[in-house]
């Protein structure tokens, strides 16, 4: 599915952006990129098969900032040791057996993750986009 998305004023918060100190600016790519991520992270764990609690222990809302310091993406990480099965609920299992034969059956794709953005990924954008403008502004007071 291909979607267009249009974000005003992009260009107007790059500028803000370099006038923070680097730091700074990194600090608020960051938080933002963990901000606007929130419902999705939020849809994830509602919709994670019941008895895979282990899952919904494991989210955790990432974020990264390049290394000239002015872009930024957010995401959910999952634990690897809490829950190295949630590939196999995210997209299912086809038959299977162990080299003995005996068979460890099929399990049907439970999707949370993709469906989440899918649903959210408009809301995603406007949110990192208003949360952006909101902190800049504060960080600019702050600064003087």
């Amino acid at each position: 599915m291909d979607m267009d998305v249009t974000v005003q004023g992009l260009a107007e918060l790059q500028q803000q952006l370099l006038r923070l100190e680097r730091a700074t600016a990194a600090k608020v790519l960051r938080s933002g990129a963990r901000h606007a991520m929130k419902p999705v992270i939020e849809e994830v764990a509602q919709n994670v098969p019941i008895d895979s609690a282990q899952l919904v222990e494991s989210l955790k809302l990432s974020s990264t900032v390049g290394e000239g310091g002015f872009a930024a993406s957010g995401g959910i990480r999952i634990r690897p040791k809490t829950a190295p099965h949630w590939h196999l609920i995210e997209f299912g299992t086809q038959a299977r057996s162990h080299a003995s034969g005996k068979s460890t059956g099929v399990m049907p794709a439970r999707p949370v993750f993709r469906p989440a953005m899918d649903k959210h990924r408009r809301n995603v954008i406007q949110r990192f986009g208003d949360y952006l403008a909101k902190r800049i502004e504060k960080e600019l007071r702050k600064a003087g």
